[in-house]
């Protein structure tokens, strides 16, 4: 019966509870009657969604609380001594509490001026009632955004915490902001800001309090009122929605009032009225977003955490034009846009084509009514996302209101209520085609949804790329559904390639049919302002330096004795292989690693695995020294004793080979040092002091192939100390999981930091892999290095792009035997054929450049349909619960297939409760992707491999299983080897997550009364 009752008084107020409450300062707090995931989860609801949810999940979670009284008399003692909630504490022990709604309103009403001219900083420090972690973030957000954010973060907070809140607001805007305070009493002051009459002070200020206090108990008497017996169980029930609140206040001290003065009542009486529609939360943010000329800042927004991590949004204000100047040859490349066409602009890095692009989107806007125009920019890479955000397209936050979402924050917002909600949105590509393919909460988005998409770096648009997949329905639309209504397409590109092709008519080929691709029918370069062009975009001196090998290499020849024992271990017909640190043995090791899987042979996997490493290591001995080649091996063994337990006679036998190499090879590196140093590095570094040394202030980037090649080539920088005097370097590489070494991969915030610290001239070098080439806004550099490194003409172009300073200089420093020479000069013929190619497009005759386009785009619709029946039969072939999932390494029996389902339509995994008897979990630093949180690595409980994720997911712990470290078995014996899940040959089902929570967990569902 007592739980009964705490219960109700939850229920009672839980309205009033997630008003007032800030979960996320409790939380640490509560030590029994929650659980660790229950408190976990408490906290990314709190982080994602806000205070008001996660105090709806806290209450719920104390009422299904295995123990509800513990969980609600620690609550309530968590309360009662946390700063600035024994209020809610009395409130649930059955004292009276005032609600002070009246007071709220008021301050909503005030918040518009007061936000521009209070200094919060001054008045937190006077006002007792907030907590220290409201000062802090106060104070946070003064720093970080300015007096005005800070000002709204303090409205916001101040009536959350308990009943003197006014009171104090009131004295410290006396003491240190007397003319606000003269505001918001109504009194008339001087030029000067003094009082004309000492006694309109305290008359004034008797009368706001006597208003508020008559509101107050009507309040409180119409709540009492509407309470039901079940209700009653309190002193007081706080009327949420304000039903009488159009009453007056009590007049009777209004009788002796002046004209004026009755008019100030008249309007504060007004102001309280109005019912509260909005949360706390939000609302003093809304009445100054109706009110202010400036963008405003929701708490959520100005908790310390500015925007890095979560769907962000600048609200625009009316009336203000942005100022967007063009140069003369942006113009040009602008104006087929402007006629409403579908162009695709390809013109130099560096050229400004960003701010053609917030140019078009904002004429394209202003020649729509309000609402009618919706804009997407769309990026291949998240940094990209931050960059456009915060550059060229925030200038138009003076006008329209502009968001982004990437990455982590594209499952923390709904894609929908973004789009609904802004005019500009700027995202990932793969955003977009997710909720194409799959909706958004339930809702179905359509590209007729927007009327204008740009695709940055739109030479990506080719098949297999989320480009082109995002374009393939916009031409099923045009030419199937025939739909009228379809957005203008603009594209951006310094280079368009030309795909493979050595003649002029396959180069058209390939342009005609990326224009297919894009929907274009305008493909746009400079061509009347060159002169213009060049004077902004001089292109830099070219040098290419090939380089003789090591006079000595016994490092390589040591890995490569290596590697032809561990070769003689596996079966006969893998034996005879001999083109050791090529890209030609990684594809040899990844056939054979396939194979092993397939015959189930343990001894067979495990060698390809260590071949694998030493093929990597013979890559970094190229590039960079011996002692980086060693470490990489070294690093990879570390790791392999980690999983000792899981080790059968092939593991301790190649790891007491590489035991016995790495003594061989401290000796070489002791002994031989000085012979087998790396001409390419001396050549590298000879080049680096040239131009660093001769010019002020110069930045670089060097590019290397691999993440393993920054990193040494880092290393080396510093262990130089000509180089090291005169370099700040840091490296910059993608953020993707593939490599076996965790030190090599960096995340989206380490990137993004190493990107600000070259912007301040913290840095003036950069190691990168190709994630820097494509455009990213680094700064001018007078040297760019490819080393050891050619790909194909686009990266050439975008590379060399990047030296952009006066006077500066592209190198190419490769080895005489890697070909690297060679395949630069084709990339420059290439380059050469597709400036012929362009000009050849351009040339064509509009009614048959059309006429061939439309034909691209039908045989591509034509193999799309197939490829998707395809597809589609493949998953027809069989049903899960034909196929097993067993170990890659040691081929053990995982599961069956048919216990894997789907969440959040992309995460694969095994909620079966027998399935936890085969795999162990090793704990980790928990990282959270949206509403899922990484907490710890699935292993293989025989061989000790890497199966997966454990996730924590809306309070539950889920085995998360990623595929390419399995093989299928089928009943027949067939085994594959998918890679990725949607190459399996049969559907997989959506978890059922209350079917799960009731039947694995047998968790009931309670659920609080929802009180208005």
């Amino acid at each position: 019966m007592e739980a009964y009752h705490h219960k109700c008084l939850l229920e009672v107020f839980t309205a009033r509870l997630v008003d007032d409450l800030i979960p996320s300062e409790i939380l640490h707090h509560i030590t029994v009657g929650l659980t660790k995931d229950d408190l976990e989860y408490i906290k990314l609801v709190d982080k994602h969604e806000g205070s008001r949810k996660a105090t709806e999940l806290l209450l719920r979670k104390i009422i299904e609380s295995e123990e509800p009284l513990v969980a609600f008399a620690e609550f309530v003692k968590v309360l009662t001594h946390a700063n600035g909630y024994r209020h809610l504490a009395d409130l649930l022990s059955g004292d009276i509490v005032k609600d002070l709604e009246p007071q709220k309103r008021l301050l909503v009403a005030l918040a518009p001026p007061l936000v521009e001219d209070m200094n919060a900083i001054h008045l937190c420090v006077e006002i007792t009632c907030l907590s220290e972690e409201d000062r802090q973030h106060i104070r946070s957000d003064f720093q970080q955004a300015g007096p005005r954010a800070a000002a709204i973060t303090l409205l916001n907070r101040l009536p959350k915490r308990g009943p003197t809140w006014f009171k104090e607001f009131l004295e410290a805007l006396k003491k240190h902001s007397l003319h606000l305070y003269h505001q918001i009493l109504g009194i008339k002051t001087d030029a000067d800001g003094n009082v004309e009459d000492k006694e309109d002070e305290n008359i004034a200020a008797k009368e706001l309090h006597a208003g508020l206090e008559a509101t107050n108990n009507r309040d409180v008497m119409t709540a009492e009122n509407n309470t039901t017996e079940e209700n009653k169980l309190s002193s007081v029930v706080v009327d949420e929605n304000g039903d009488d609140s159009e009453q007056s206040c009590d007049s009777d001290g209004a009788k002796d009032l002046t004209k004026d003065e009755i008019e100030t009542k008249t309007v504060l009486e007004v102001n309280l009225s109005k019912p509260d529609q909005e949360s706390d939360d939000t609302i003093v943010n809304s009445a100054c977003e109706e009110n202010s000329q400036s963008s405003s800042i929701d708490e959520e927004q100005t908790n310390g955490e500015k925007s890095n991590d979560e769907g962000c949004e600048k609200p625009g204000t009316v009336g203000e034009e942005p100022d967007i100047q063009l140069r003369d040859y942006q113009a040009e490349l602008a104006t087929p846009c402007l006629n409403g066409s579908n162009v695709i602009i390809c013109a130099p890095t560096g050229s400004g084509k960003t701010r053609i692009a917030a140019y078009v989107t904002y004429q394209h806007l202003k020649g729509r009514p309000k609402g009618e125009g919706k804009v997407l920019l769309l990026v291949n890479k998240v940094p990209l996302v931050e960059q456009h955000f915060n550059k060229e397209f925030s200038i138009l936050t003076s006008k329209y209101k502009v968001s982004k979402i990437c990455g982590e924050t594209a499952v923390k917002v709904s894609f929908m209520e973004l789009v609904k909600n802004n005019d500009i949105v700027i995202l990932t590509a793969q955003i977009l085609g997710n909720a194409l393919r799959n909706g958004d909460g339930g809702e179905k988005l359509s590209l007729t949804d927007f009327s204008l998409l740009i695709f940055d770096e739109c030479h990506h648009t080719q098949k297999g790329e989320v480009y082109n997949s995002i374009m393939s329905q916009y031409l099923t639309e045009k030419h199937e559904k025939q739909s009228g209504r379809l957005p203008q397409i603009l594209g951006l590109t310094a280079s368009l390639g030309v795909g493979g092709a050595k003649d002029k008519d396959k180069a058209v080929k390939h342009l005609l049919m990326l224009c297919a691709n894009m929907d274009a029918t305008v493909l746009k370069t400079v061509q009347e302002q060159k002169k213009e062009l060049k004077k902004h975009n001089s292109k830099p001196k070219k040098c290419v330096e090939v380089v003789g090998d090591r006079d000595e290499d016994p490092c390589g020849d040591e890995l490569k004795k290596i590697m032809k024992k561990i070769q003689e271990m596996l079966p006969t017909e893998f034996q005879n292989r001999t083109d050791f640190g090529t890209q030609v043995y990684e594809q040899f090791i990844t056939e054979v690693n396939t194979k092993a899987v397939v015959r189930q042979d343990r001894k067979m996997q495990t060698c390809a695995e260590h071949l694998r490493k030493y093929n990597d290591a013979l890559m970094v001995n190229d590039s960079a020294r011996m002692i980086d080649a060693v470490n990489y091996l070294t690093e990879f063994y570390e790791m392999e004793e980690r999983r000792s337990e899981g080790f059968d006679e092939t593991d301790r036998e190649l790891v007491a080979i590489f035991d016995k190499l790495f003594r061989t090879l401290s000796t070489i590196m002791t002994s031989k040092k000085k012979e087998s140093e790396n001409p390419k590095l001396q050549t590298l570094k000879d080049q680096i002091l040239e131009e660093f040394k001769n010019k002020d202030h110069s930045r670089g980037i060097i590019f290397t192939k691999t993440r393993e090649s920054t990193k040494a080539l880092v290393a080396w920088i510093k262990d130089t100390p000509e180089l090291n005097s005169i370099l700040k370097v840091d490296r910059l590489t993608g953020s993707g999981s593939t490599s076996y070494s965790k030190n090599v991969i960096m995340t989206q915030k380490e990137q993004l930091e190493v990107i600000r610290k070259f912007q301040q001239g913290e840095l003036n070098c950069i190691v990168a892999t190709t994630v820097a080439e494509e455009g990213l806004d680094i700064p001018e550099c007078n040297i760019v290095i490819r080393y050891n490194l050619v790909t194909n003409e686009i990266a050439m172009v975008q590379a060399r792009g990047r030296a952009r300073a006066e006077d500066s200089s592209y190198l190419l420093v490769a080895g005489h035997k890697s070909g690297a020479a060679e395949r630069e000069l084709t990339n420059m013929y290439k380059e050469k054929l597709e400036k012929d190619a362009v000009a050849l497009v351009q040339k064509m005759s509009k009614e048959d450049f059309k006429k061939q386009v439309k034909e691209f785009q039908i045989q591509a619709l034509n193999e799309r349909k197939m490829q998707e029946a395809s597809a589609k039969a493949k998953k027809q072939v069989t049903t899960a619960d034909q196929a097993d999932l067993i170990c890659r390494k040691c081929s053990t029996v995982a599961c069956n297939a048919s216990e894997i389902c789907k969440i959040e339509n992309m995460h694969h995994v095994n909620p079966s409760e027998s399935f936890t008897e085969m795999y162990d979990v090793r704990e980790i630093k928990p990282v959270e992707h949206g509403y899922i949180i990484n907490i710890g690595k699935i292993v293989c409980k025989k061989c000790k491999r890497d199966w997966g994720i454990m996730i924590l997911y809306k309070g539950a712990r889920l085995p998360c299983l990623s595929i390419k470290h399995f093989g299928l078995k089928f009943k027949n014996g067939v085994i594959l080897t998918p890679k990725k899940w949607k190459d399996v040959p049969f559907e997989v089902e959506g978890l059922d997550f209350t079917e799960y929570l009731t039947q694995q967990l047998n968790l009931p569902t309670v659920s609080i009364k929802e009180t208005e």
